[in-house]
């Protein structure tokens, strides 16, 4: 039995055009356009400080990962970890985007529908990162889940996580 969630989003919380952390790194993934279904190749900025430090929230305070992205339709999102050198063995919210959603709002909209959906009945305790979804929805996340201990981390996607937004997120998981 986990502690915790960690519903997690990728781009712009993981991959961001400029981290925060002096040990950047870069790799090429293949990864389908939800809209034209073509396959390409898409560069990913990341800093191996903050895949470590999301595996040490795991491991030291018993957090279950839920990754919470686009990355999750087709499983792309499972093609991660191993570049990453970590975070394997999450598990991946369905999404089901509306590929015709012509507003942020819109179409983020599954991501609040599925974070509810999971809580629903379950007081587990959560941490929901994402840059774009919560400014959206997370007023009503927050409602529907009112008696649960949760945090609300929104990365700018600029610099993606940062040692701020980490130190929140283990002050809040240290204090269950």
């Amino acid at each position: 039995m986990f502690a915790a969630r960690l519903y997690l989003d990728f781009d712009g919380v993981l991959n961001a055009d400029h981290p925060q952390f002096d040990d950047c790194e870069t790799f090429l993934v293949k990864s389908t356009d939800l809209r034209t279904w073509q396959s390409k190749q898409k560069q990913i900025t990341f800093s191996p400080t903050v895949v470590n430090t999301l595996e040490r929230f795991r491991e030291d305070y018993n957090v279950e990962l839920v990754w919470h992205s686009t990355w999750n339709e087709n499983l792309d999102v499972l093609n991660l970890p191993k570049p990453l050198r970590g975070l394997a063995g999450g598990r991946v919210s369905p999404s089901l985007l509306d590929l015709n959603a012509d507003t942020n709002r819109a179409w983020t909209q599954w991501k609040a529908n599925a974070l509810l959906a999971d809580q629903k009945d379950d007081e587990l305790p959560f941490v929901w990162v994402d840059d774009e979804a919560i400014k959206y929805h997370g007023k009503h996340v927050s409602e529907v889940t009112a008696g649960t201990k949760s945090l609300f981390v929104e990365p700018r996607e600029y610099w993606g996580l940062t040692k701020t937004n980490l130190a929140t997120m283990e002050t809040f998981f240290a204090s269950l």
